[in-house]
Parts: C-alpha cells; structure tokens; sequence
C-alpha cells in the first residue's frame, strides 16, 4: 500500500548518546524536567527503532514503549506522541489529531493493542505531508 524509503531516519543520530540525548530533549521541551524512571526501556527503545526502515513500526516502538512503561516521572504520553509525529514527519507523512488518533493513542498506551496493530493503525490513517 505504502512505498517506504529504505533509509534511517534523520531525526536521530547515528550514535546511541546522541540518540538518547534527542530523546531527552524532546522530553525536556514537553515535560520540563529530566526525571526519568527507567533508562534501560529507552535504550532498548532506541535499539529497535535504529534497526527498523518502516516509519509507521518506528513510531509504534515509541508510542508502545513510552506510553505503556512510562521511563520518565512525566509526561510519557505526550513526550511519546511528539516523538511519535517527528518520526512520521521526518518520512512526510503525518496522522490527522482527531478522537479517533486520540483514542487509539490512549489504548495504545494502556496496552490495549500491540506494536504491530499501532503501526497497522497509522498506516492506514496516515496522510503524506505535503513539501
């Protein structure tokens, strides 16, 4: 249905400290803090989102990681959705915010459906971002 580039995506560093560092910054921006719980889920996050060319899996990985084990004291769900839409927009594609995105978002984080479902979701509610 979807033709993917086979390329990494350009929002995260080739290195895993510069990749860890972009994640932190983009919680930092949206939770002003940097209080985390759980180093390890981000770094296994960063781990399978390095290795995977789908954007729609890559940002499955976070919205799934981030929302449903919570790494950082606050602002999961919100730090996980901004990562989420960067990821997509960094391949031109973009989710329309509708109750629908939001709803499947909170299941999502409540572990109501699995990687694979997430990414089946945004691909088929997916629109290309126009350049």
């Amino acid at each position: 249905m979807f033709g993917f580039r086979k390329r990494k995506s350009n929002l995260f560093p080739s290195d895993s400290r510069g990749r860890r560092e972009t994640i932190m910054s983009i919680h930092r921006y949206v939770a002003h803090d940097d209080l985390m719980r759980d180093g390890d889920t981000i770094d296994l996050l960063l781990e399978l989102i390095s290795d995977e060319s789908d954007p729609f899996l890559r940002s499955a990985y976070v919205i799934y990681y981030i929302g449903s084990y919570k790494p950082f004291v606050n602002g999961n769900e919100e730090t996980a959705r901004r990562i989420a839409d960067l990821i997509l927009a960094d391949d031109g594609w973009t989710i329309p915010q509708t109750s629908c995105f939001l709803n499947m978002f909170q299941r999502a984080c409540a572990n109501s459906y699995d990687i694979e479902e997430i990414g089946r979701w945004e691909k088929a509610n997916a629109e290309r971002l126009v350049r």
